[in-house]
């Protein structure tokens, strides 16, 4: 369920509102819908590709679709992704202050290009 009432505004994009999801199957899991704007392109075989796609730097997509909603009353294209579980980057860069190359090598070079690297092989471009 999309909890519309419950903006998430720190998710959203250039052509989607982030919104809190309540799983009536589990509700444990924490989650989020981009709610797509009207007369937006999404990738759509990209979208299938990531849905089984994991890897332990990038959001979860779990699952995707047209979604009839009640405030604007119409149809939207959603997405639905797992929250983020770390810290956020701005956060880190404020509670340590510089970070040194040996630091942002291991926990941030390293991580983006394995990921990368992994959506190449599922021939999804970033």
């Amino acid at each position: 369920r999309i909890e519309l009432s419950i903006p998430l505004p720190e998710f959203n994009t250039r052509t989607a509102s982030a919104y809190s999801v309540t799983d009536a199957m589990d509700g444990e899991k924490r989650l989020f819908a981009l709610v797509c704007k009207p007369n937006t392109v999404q990738r759509h075989s990209v979208i299938q590709a990531l849905k089984n796609f994991s890897h332990p730097n990038m959001l979860q997509l779990v699952t995707s679709g047209t979604v009839s909603m009640s405030q604007p009353a119409e149809e939207r294209f959603v997405v639905i992704y797992e929250r983020p579980k770390g810290q956020r980057l701005s956060e880190l860069l404020a509670s340590t202050g510089r970070l040194g190359d040996q630091f942002l090598t291991k926990n941030l070079i390293a991580p983006i290009a394995s990921l990368i690297h992994e959506l190449s092989e599922i021939e999804v471009t970033h």
